[in-house]
């Protein structure tokens, strides 16, 4: 749109030796707000590749000094659902572009991506694994092992009996060539299988005539490493916060307030706290598809139905602080942890400031630096775009207000452990992130036995939920610790609200154009 805006591909320095002793790779990255900006960026680098490719043939060493450059392209994708079909639609519209393609946990003909055939796209290779949760949305099969003899795999496989699993169908010289790999995981296990690794490298080095090893993969070293540094990060919060907490004393005391923990451990609200948000996660995140639409205020989806849940659950605790509030008209504020002197505003605002930006410093350096961020698995802490900066803006004070909420019916109502500080962060954390646990429990085991999730309907989300138990982990944690230090809710909340938008933001996709671009 905008002329200022360089090619993505060009915003990457590629340093070419003279004489190259192996094949080069290449891996790019480019921020993306909507499927279309996919799709676009994905012809036009595809159309940039084969103009190298074919500049280079013409010239000889014109380009590459005394060598002539050969430029083999493959293409693979991994999850839903705007990026496979933008790869496959960049295919249909080059299909000479390219000599083989990997669809990792997706499928042909799904979220606007042309149907499969035969003949297209070239030299495909299928990875869905054998619990697979999308396996109705991608195939139209109840289970991922029925998806075999769906008509919608057959036809792209060309036959008219089920596939089987590890045989070659076609010619790869032709560029039919298709294969079905079915590891023994879940739709995000792919990203940890070295099965999948192994077989889309092998497929590319049989497509692209490469040869590398497949049984000498280290990616999962990376994957501890920086599963290391998530940690590291993580549980820097808490000396960062004791740091603060030090350096204005003498606006908050480093003291226990008594009057807090009065009220003792109600088992009701135990129970509550732990199913409530569980029953409602479903319900009140799909009603966001309907109340909150992506718009170009709040433009990520996801975040949305994570916000909607939350506000639900926060005008529930609310309800329920209100009628305890009715019986007991003579406790002060101070005994829900509300308790603020004006001079305490600044010292808290500082201290949430500070540890969030030393964090974020931590974070920005690692993506700079080293071109990787804290990550595990399914769970990744990465430094913003500036788009996501002005996101992060807007989602920031409803995610706050909900902490503030939650903290105080901590305070009120699972007070515990009060001369014990370790035990009772630990106490707290597993009782907002338990009954996530037991979700994911009940959704799953009806998967892994060979049937399908126990609500079939839900697999995005019971995959989103996996995320929920080390994030209310850490939030039952910092609440607790920031309660016990300063004997009020309002530092625990804010830097909650700060931390967990901060991660919601970031690693989630952002379906609207906001309001400011």
């Amino acid at each position: 749109k905008s002329g200022r805006r360089r090619p993505f591909w060009r915003s990457t320095v590629i340093s070419i030796p003279e004489k190259p002793s192996h094949p080069l790779r290449l891996s790019l990255r480019a921020e993306v707000l909507s499927s279309w900006h996919w799709i676009r960026r994905a012809t036009a680098f595809l159309t940039h590749l084969r103009s190298v490719r074919d500049s280079a043939g013409q010239r000889g060493s014109g380009i590459c000094g005394s060598w002539t450059m050969s430029i083999h392209i493959g293409l693979v994708w991994k999850d839903i659902p705007w990026g496979a079909g933008a790869v496959q639609l960049a295919a249909a519209a080059m299909p000479d572009g390219y000599a083989a393609m990997v669809l990792a946990g997706s499928s042909t003909g799904t979220f606007g991506a042309p149907p499969g055939t035969a003949t297209s796209p070239r030299n495909l290779l299928v990875v869905f694994s054998q619990f697979d949760e999308f396996s109705m949305l991608m195939w139209g099969s109840e289970t991922a092992a029925g998806m075999t003899t769906t008509d919608k795999l057959k036809k792209l496989f060309g036959t008219t009996e089920a596939v089987i699993p590890g045989r070659l169908y076609g010619d790869m010289a032709m560029g039919t060539a298709r294969e079905l790999i079915m590891p023994a995981v879940t739709h995000p296990g792919d990203h940890l299988s070295v099965q999948v690794v192994a077989a889309a490298v092998d497929w590319f080095e049989t497509a692209l005539g490469q040869q590398v090893r497949v049984d000498n993969q280290i990616w999962y070293w990376k994957e501890l490493a920086t599963f290391a540094a998530l940690l590291g990060v993580v549980f820097l919060v808490f000396p960062l916060v004791d740091l603060g907490l030090r350096l204005f004393e003498r606006r908050l005391p480093l003291k226990i307030n008594r009057q807090v923990f009065e009220a003792g451990f109600s088992r009701l609200a135990l129970g509550l706290t732990v199913l409530v948000p569980v029953l409602t996660f479903f319900p009140l995140q799909n009603l966001a598809d309907v109340l909150l639409p992506a718009n170009g205020i709040l433009p990520q989806q996801i975040t949305n139905g994570v916000l909607l849940w939350a506000w639900g659950n926060g005008l529930i605790t609310l309800t329920m602080l209100w009628i305890v509030r009715r019986r007991t008209p003579q406790e002060d504020l101070a005994a829900y942890g509300l308790g603020l002197r004006s001079d305490q505003v600044m010292a808290i605002l500082s201290i949430s400031a500070g540890v969030f930006f030393s964090l974020y410093l931590l974070v920005y350096l690692a993506d700079r630096w080293l071109t990787v961020d804290m990550r595990f698995w399914v769970v990744a802490l990465k430094a913003m775009t500036s788009t996501q900066a002005g996101i992060f803006l807007t989602y920031l004070v409803p995610f706050t207000l909900f902490f503030v909420v939650q903290s105080v019916s901590l305070a009120r109502h699972l007070s515990c452990y009060q001369d014990q500080p370790l035990r009772a962060m630990w106490c707290h954390g597993l009782i907002f992130s338990g009954g996530f646990m037991g979700l994911l429990l009940v959704q799953y085991l009806p998967l892994l036995a060979g049937g399908t999730l126990l609500v079939a309907t839900q697999p995005l989300l019971s995959i989103v939920a996996i995320q929920f138990v080390p994030v209310m982990l850490l939030v039952g944690l910092i609440s607790s610790f920031c309660l016990h230090r300063t004997g009020s809710v309002y530092l625990g909340a804010c830097l909650n609200g700060l931390l967990v938008t901060w991660y919601l933001v970031a690693g989630t996709a952002t379906q609207s154009v906001p309001f400011w671009l």
